[in-house]
């Protein structure tokens, strides 16, 4: 697409690295811009060499990503919209809604619709017709969503629906759909 669009060849390219390869070619005289997807810590190691050679960066990194309902938002929309964006890759790429953020006024009722549209989602193969939620990206998601909860719920979050990873068909990267309210706003 970039030579396509008039770029010379080789101007752009993208590499799937470690943190580590990613650091190391960093590193190379050559490299005049990155643009980082990951995790924090990543980000951290990334923007670090990146700064030793004054390297221009981007970072998209992990966080939570919000989403706020004003008070004059159409509420099922909004409900349906921000329960898809958080559902809809099963945490297979860094673009889910992670909390939501609503306007007192409408907050009840909210939660009762996102409540009850979660407890419909379906666990299982993306390929099934009947699933509405397939399995997440690493194989160490489950753990690290379930130790999520419970530091929120440690510091005073209730689970309303989910909360707890699950087995689908003997495999074992699969996380209930799970509703959290009262959650602490400094908790990643």
């Amino acid at each position: 697409a970039a030579e396509e669009a008039g770029l010379p060849h080789g101007l752009l390219q993208a590499l799937h690295l470690s943190h580590e390869a990613t650091t190391r070619l960093i590193k190379e005289i050559g490299v005049d811009h990155v643009a980082f997807t990951g995790s924090v810590s990543g980000g951290h190691k990334v923007y670090a060499q990146a700064a030793a050679r004054f390297v221009d960066v981007g970072l998209e990194l992990g966080g939570k990503d919000a989403a706020y309902v004003a008070e004059d938002a159409d509420l099922e929309r909004a409900v349906d919209g921000l329960v898809d964006g958080a559902c809809y890759n099963a945490g297979q790429s860094c673009c889910a809604v992670e909390r939501a953020y609503v306007h007192r006024s409408l907050y009840d009722r909210f939660v009762e619709a996102a409540v009850a549209l979660m407890k419909n989602y379906r666990l299982g193969d993306p390929m099934a017709a009947e699933t509405s939620l397939g399995p997440l990206a690493q194989p160490h998601h489950p753990l690290f969503i379930e130790r999520q909860i419970e530091q929120a719920k440690a510091a005073g979050a209730r689970v309303l629906v989910g909360g707890k990873r699950q087995q689908v068909d003997g495999r074992g990267r699969f996380f209930e759909p799970t509703v959290l309210v009262d959650v602490a706003p400094h908790l990643d």
